[in-house]
């Protein structure tokens, strides 16, 4: 937070933040678990949001890496997939 202006100083108008929402960490926080939680080992909304704020007095935009097809096995959307799959090869 304290380095946002000195980053503005520099010229800085954009960052990019690599994923840090809620993951099993398997492929680098790639694999999503929750597109709705923060993992706690980087943070939480909280402390995002004012970052947030402090970018926008510094005139700076957040870009967040986020690849929704790249969510974990532990995502519920993986998870219903996943059973209706198995729904689906009784059926067969």
């Amino acid at each position: 937070m304290e380095k946002i202006p000195y980053l503005a100083d520099l010229g800085v108008d954009g960052i990019w933040i690599t994923p840090f929402f809620q993951s099993p960490l398997v492929d680098e926080g790639y694999d999503i678990s929750n597109h709705y939680e923060i993992n706690p080992q980087y943070g939480n909304m909280d402390i995002f949001d004012k970052i947030i704020l402090e970018c926008k007095k510094n005139n700076i935009e957040v870009l967040l890496d986020l690849v929704p097809n790249h969510v974990s096995d532990k995502h519920e959307w993986f998870i219903k997939s996943k059973k209706k799959l198995i729904e689906n090869e009784r059926n067969y």
